[in-house]
């Protein structure tokens, strides 16, 4: 059954009667499977303002209990920002590109939530989201920042074992601020009205 899009673009629901050419750029034909996820992900009855505030709460807090904890720091310590910036990116470009539009075993629900779910909801005739409701599918689920802030223990314990205990401080505000920072600039990217977002700098471009 082909997918067709609402009004706005939006790829939710099949349509009954006969189908509508698709809008998107890759395959016209979704499994049930497919269907189900982005059913799932597109839910109407979430509180999309709440999905973020949980989102900015946790690493905000983060960031403040983290930088609570840097006592004296040396001048050399605060080069594990611009590392733990560059690392950071990097990371992010590598499970994009490997994980996050690929399906591998073991890590199908980033898959399914990404590329079936997320990228079949904004189509290329209408990439930007209606409301709150749509922040669900443009916002990254709460424990993924958490996953985020788990995996970042890993340098930032090695740091500290090294005796740069704030360093490791520095690198985990570093790598939770990028995080709030990238769902910042995606949510730019999926704004209808960018009478504001259009003006601010780089994000603008």
């Amino acid at each position: 059954m082909a997918i067709a899009s609402t009004s706005n673009g939006h790829n939710v629901q099949p349509p009954p009667g006969p189908a509508e050419a698709p809008v998107r750029t890759i395959a016209s034909e979704l499994t049930d499977e497919q269907r189900g996820w982005l059913s799932e992900a597109s839910r109407r009855d979430i509180n999309g303002w709440l999905h973020v505030a949980i989102i900015y709460v946790l690493g905000g807090t983060a960031i403040w209990y983290c930088a609570h904890q840097i006592r004296e720091p040396a001048w050399y310590e605060f080069l594990v920002v611009p590392l733990a910036f560059c690392m950071s990116n990097a990371f992010e470009w590598w499970i994009h590109r490997y994980l996050m539009h690929r399906p591998v075993k073991g890590f199908m629900g980033i898959y399914k939530r990404h590329t079936l779910a997320h990228h079949e909801f904004f189509t290329d005739v209408e990439p930007t989201l209606d409301d709150a409701r749509d922040f669900r599918i443009v916002f990254f689920p709460p424990y993924a920042l958490v996953a985020f802030m788990v995996i970042s223990l890993v340098p930032a314990f090695m740091l500290g074992l090294l005796g740069l205990g704030n360093a490791a401080w520095l690198l985990m505000i570093t790598d939770i601020g990028l995080y709030l920072n990238y769902e910042l600039f995606h949510f730019c990217c999926h704004v209808k009205d960018d009478r504001i977002v259009r003006h601010i700098g780089h994000v603008g471009s």
